[in-house]
């Protein structure tokens, strides 16, 4: 309401989220348990706590094993009999965030959590965080199409003529180039890479991928934040520019914008801040030193939690659909804050992107929001050449496909204008060269000279 009188309508910008979800995982459950003996606690108390945490678990335990044999059943996690656990387990909250668990602990105590059987299993639950008296609501949101949280909320339709794969087909990609690196690139993986012998070679990767940049253009590096004991990726990453030379400061490195100001080259954001700003279109390339993998419980219980009823059926692959979602927007959402935002005669801004991740359908899902765009493999040197590194490269099914889509009375046809189909212009030749070969192998046809030709039945 506004000054007693309720709004007409209201405007809500990004995706209408309007549950906040927690989860018990009986992983996290079990590392907090085996923390307290670590810290300088009284020791019976923390005793004390270790047990109360241990029979949480085995309060899941049961319930998981019981539905091996039937529908789930509501569970309830009882309140600590110890004043002074419940003291110690709040403790633990003003530590860092790898206690988040017992955070939801906080929570759930004395209500009814539903058990998901779901790597490792857990307890989840959800609470209404916008109130169902906002009934009037139109939503600007971009990642409607991508994303099955926002989806699963039946109260929210799409207006027919504004849907959003209508209104991605108002803006092609033509000109934005992504750069996929095809492995692992969630927290733990990341993490793992830069707190191991291998972390020079991941930094070089990174830096010479910044080094071939123009100077005059502006990047935005996306980095996971840090943890406490954990690396910084984004001071790892600025004290390597330095020391190859290639920002003296790259805290105090400038290029010009679209209306000539003088502008930050490098926007050092962080996962979280992918929606929303607007004040790094100027820049040209995006860098996504991994992608950002919302937990899976945590999730589980907001699209239950969007569709009112915590019993809804998960089964049937749900989870990693909705896993899938997620990290399409936010992969969608951090490109956006790039040049790519920006819009001329129906085409966004060309620009770059990288990313480390190993998600082989992530292309096809976002020709939704992203017509037109190209994808082509980001190598590491370390691993181009490795036979499977080359049949899982996007670039061996894009000759295919040339290859498969042509006339059936064409004969011979130039490796020039397959490279050219196949939007390979730019790909070093070594690396093409494995991959045609890599193609051909699988196809009916062969090289010969700067040309292939037809030669009967595939391999």
């Amino acid at each position: 309401c506004h000054k007693g009188v309720k709004r007409a309508i209201s405007w809500w910008d990004e995706s209408l989220i309007s549950v906040d979800s927690r989860a018990l995982g009986v992983r996290a459950l079990r590392r907090e348990a085996g923390a307290f003996a670590g810290h300088n606690y009284d020791v019976e108390t923390a005793k004390e706590a270790t047990a109360y945490l241990n029979a949480c678990v085995d309060v899941v335990n049961v319930e998981m094993a019981a539905q091996l044999e039937r529908e789930p059943q509501p569970i309830r996690i009882p309140r600590p009999e110890s004043f002074e656990v419940q003291c110690l387990i709040e403790h633990h909250l003003d530590e860092d965030e790898r206690w988040a668990p017992l955070r939801s602990l906080l929570h759930g105590w004395d209500r009814d959590l539903r058990v998901v059987r779901h790597q490792g299993g857990g307890a989840i639950w959800y609470d209404l965080a916008v109130s169902h008296t906002l009934d009037r609501v139109f939503i600007l949101d971009a990642s409607f199409v991508l994303r099955e949280l926002a989806r699963a909320d039946t109260t929210v339709r799409e207006l027919p003529h504004l849907g959003g794969e209508r209104l991605a087909a108002l803006k092609r990609y033509d000109d934005l180039a992504v750069y996929r690196l095809s492995l692992p690139g969630g927290r733990h993986s990341m993490t793992h890479r830069f707190e191991t012998k291998g972390k020079a070679k991941w930094i070089a990767l990174l830096v010479d991928t910044i080094a071939a940049i123009p100077k005059d253009e502006g990047v935005i590096l996306f980095t996971f934040k840090p943890r406490k004991g954990g690396p910084d990726f984004g001071a790892e990453i600025k004290r390597a520019l330095t020391a190859k030379g290639i920002a003296n400061d790259p805290k105090r490195a400038r290029v010009q914008d679209h209306s000539g100001r003088m502008m930050p080259r490098f926007a050092w954001l962080t996962f979280g801040q992918e929606t929303s700003l607007s004040e790094h279109s100027y820049c040209k390339n995006v860098i996504f030193v991994g992608l950002l993998h919302r937990e899976a419980l945590q999730v589980a219980g907001e699209w239950l939690g969007q569709k009112r009823d915590l019993w809804a059926d998960l089964s049937g692959g749900v989870i990693p659909q909705i896993e899938a979602g997620e990290r399409d927007h936010v992969f969608y959402q951090g490109l956006s804050r790039g040049f790519s935002r920006t819009c001329s005669s129906g085409k966004a801004g060309a620009s770059k992107v990288w990313l480390i991740h190993n998600d082989k359908q992530m292309e096809q899902r976002l020709e939704k929001v992203l017509p037109g765009a190209q994808w082509h493999e980001w190598q590491a040197p370390w691993m181009a050449d490795k036979p499977s590194a080359i049949l899982s490269d996007p670039l061996v099914g894009r000759i295919a496909s040339v290859l498969r889509n042509l006339p059936a009375k064409t004969e011979k046809v130039s490796i020039r204008e397959i490279k050219l189909r196949a939007g390979a212009q730019e790909v070093p030749r070594k690396t093409w060269q494995t991959r045609l070969d890599a193609a051909l192998r699988k196809s009916r046809w062969k090289a010969e000279g700067q040309s292939v030709i037809r030669n009967g039945a595939p391999s």
